[in-house]
């Protein structure tokens, strides 16, 4: 839960499908090498630094930026196949410019956005689009829905 220590010129097991960096993990992000074969990465709370640099793999399915994530997506090149994608409480910068990937099935911001989305391209395959507390989904009729989660969540 305490590790925070530099990632850089580390070898990850090419393998590994799922990587998740703990409570208190705050290392800058360029230069990280990344496994091809990466399909899940969560960074929990406290990371705050520049992603513009971080090579994300083609094959990343799931991207969650936890508590405390604050920092630009404008130059970060999200991969095609990426269809879940996560700010938890923190987050509030522009989204304007940013390309969310065509296959994006999940996008969730926490409370603390308040930013505009009106230029934003949202993928028409979205099933889930969350803010904060509220929660946009497709109804049977095709038009989007929102449902009032609990405050407990």
């Amino acid at each position: 839960g305490g590790f925070n220590q530099s990632m850089h010129n580390v070898t990850l097991p090419s393998g590994l499908q799922s990587l998740t960096f703990c409570f208190r993990f705050n290392q800058r992000m360029e230069n990280m090498a990344l496994p091809s074969g990466l399909q899940s990465l969560i960074f929990r709370d406290f990371l705050n630094q520049r992603m513009h640099n971080m090579a994300l793999p083609s094959s990343l399915q799931s991207l969650t930026c936890g508590y405390g994530f604050s920092q630009s997506m404008h130059n970060v090149i999200l991969p095609s196949g990426l269809q879940s994608f996560t700010f938890d409480g923190g987050f509030n910068q522009s989204m304007h410019n940013v390309t969310l990937p065509s296959g994006l099935q999940s996008f969730t911001v926490g409370i603390d956005f308040i930013q505009r989305m009106d230029n934003v391209a949202l993928p028409s395959g979205l099933q889930s689009l969350t803010f904060g507390r509220e929660s946009i989904r497709p109804c049977k009729s095709g038009a989007l829905c929102t449902y009032r989660l609990s405050n407990s969540l």
